[in-house]
């Protein structure tokens, strides 16, 4: 996963009735990762890249996602997502259908 993914699932705690159980339960799952990969200068480029692309051909799907992609795409990642036909709009992007495995 990506460090935009976490602070994703942070972000949905703030959302819950309950933060300190939601916080725990992320905590717990972050812990128990593998890996986290971080945004760094060559996902910086990528991203700079991605959204100049999709603004270009009027297709954005927010900042967010974009620098996940750009994470996914400079590490030879693949991108498991339930919105596929959100991310097909970048190129250069291996993504498969969670509902699908």
């Amino acid at each position: 996963t990506t460090i935009f993914n976490v602070a994703e699932l942070f972000k949905g705690c703030y959302s819950m009735k309950n933060v300190a159980k939601g916080l725990m339960k992320v905590k717990s799952v972050v812990e128990a990762l593998d890996y986290i990969y971080l945004f760094d200068n060559n996902s910086a480029e990528e991203y700079a890249k991605i959204s100049s692309d999709l603004k270009n051909r009027g297709q954005l799907i927010g900042v967010m996602d974009e620098l996940i992609a750009s994470i996914c795409i400079t590490h030879k990642e693949t991108l498991y997502s339930g919105n596929i036909k959100h991310f097909e709009r970048i190129d250069d992007l291996n993504i498969k259908d969670w509902n699908k495995i």
